[in-house]
């Protein structure tokens, strides 16, 4: 069976919290009621348009199976569909996330012409 990961951007604060804590809350999940992830292909997307003036951000690495089995994991469709005119479709927690359920962490590294590598 592969693996089908997502992943989740935060601080380094905000994962040491949940390490500490046992649990990742972000502060989405009280305003819109779910926690935002993306799979592979749109995570250049989602750094470009959250985070393109951070340089200290990592990404937590959750199995997508692994989730749906512990967690409220939905798949849901944006407003705005891809290029090409089908849905863009994120995942989407509905609770925390127990650290212990991330699988790794990466670092967000900034190169010196703005793109972004995974470190870790």
């Amino acid at each position: 069976m592969s693996e089908r990961l997502i992943y989740h951007c935060t601080t380094p604060q905000a994962w040491e919290e949940a390490r500490r804590s046992g649990q990742y809350v972000h502060p989405s999940l009280q305003e819109e009621g779910f926690i935002h992830l993306s799979q592979a292909d749109q995570l250049s997307g989602v750094v470009a348009r959250y985070y393109a003036d951070r340089d200290d951000m990592i990404l937590l690495v959750l199995d997508a199976d692994e989730a749906a089995q512990a967690l409220d994991l939905r798949w849901e469709a944006t407003k705005k569909p891809k290029p090409d005119g089908t849905p863009d479709v994120y995942p989407h927690i509905y609770g925390a996330i127990p650290a212990a359920l991330v699988r790794r962490t990466l670092l967000l590294v900034r190169r010196k012409d703005g793109s972004i590598v995974l470190d870790g």
